[in-house]
């Protein structure tokens, strides 16, 4: 593995973590969670909420890494869910 998708996989697996935290943080604010699969996840399965959505996100991106046989799909992800971390840090600022 190159030192870019060593980079760009920490980026993401780093995105995955800010993801967690900051919707734990706004949904312990009163703030309901805006995708209705993770919202249905979340009244499922309680505080482990977390652990399917992080696997779906690992397993959609190592196969579009594999198949694509490119880092650019795992790059793309972890741009867009940065971008989830900074809306929901946006929806907490609000919330305030």
């Amino acid at each position: 593995m190159s030192a870019v998708e060593i980079a760009v996989w920490i980026a993401f697996a780093l995105a995955q973590l800010g993801d967690v935290l900051s919707t734990r943080a706004f949904l312990k604010r009163g703030i309901a969670e805006a995708h209705p699969l993770w919202r249905w996840m979340q009244e499922r399965l309680g505080r482990w909420w977390w652990v399917p959505r992080i696997l779906a996100a690992v397993g959609i991106a190592a196969c579009l890494h594999w198949w694509s046989g490119s880092i650019l799909p795992v790059a793309v992800i972890a741009a867009g869910i940065w971008g989830v971390v900074g809306w929901n840090l946006w929806q907490i600022k609000r919330a305030l």
